[in-house]
């Protein structure tokens, strides 16, 4: 059994709990805003920290779905143990009702940078791909 095989269930377990816990968010909103009442900026801040969350998180599913960095085993596991502390911190914003606020540091270090991760994993996978296409010619 290669590591792919263990790590890519892994990774899609993750993410896919991680996105469905940022999607409960979205229904239990007012209790993270019970301190700012009436506050449209606080409720405009969340919201745009969960669709942003969402839309990396989908992101990164297609890039799973895509195959590009399956082979990047170290890379895939930190990913993963990010998706899950991402995943456990998100039902703790859930459950305790934290302020609105904090959704900004989940998201950059759980969402914003596993993607960067992946991103900068598929650059060099591309370069190191030309860079072989050119040594062959």
């Amino acid at each position: 059994m290669s590591a792919a095989e263990i790590l890519v269930p892994a990774k899609f377990v993750s993410q896919m709990v991680q996105l469905i816990i940022t999607c409960v968010i979205y229904q239990s909103q007012y209790e993270n805003l019970l301190n700012f009442p009436n506050d449209q900026l606080a409720e405009s801040s969340l919201q745009a920290g969960v669709t942003l969350s969402v839309i990396f998180l989908a992101v990164e599913m297609i890039i799973l779905a895509t195959g590009w960095t399956m082979n990047f085993e170290k890379t895939m596991l930190i990913q993963i143990l990010l998706h899950s502390l991402g995943s456990v911190i998100l039902a703790w914003f859930i459950l305790d009702s934290w302020d609105y606020d904090y959704i900004w540091a989940i998201f950059s270090l759980f969402c914003l940078l596993p993607l960067l991760l992946e991103c900068s994993t598929i650059a060099n996978a591309i370069l190191f791909r030309r860079s072989i296409i050119r040594s062959k010619s």
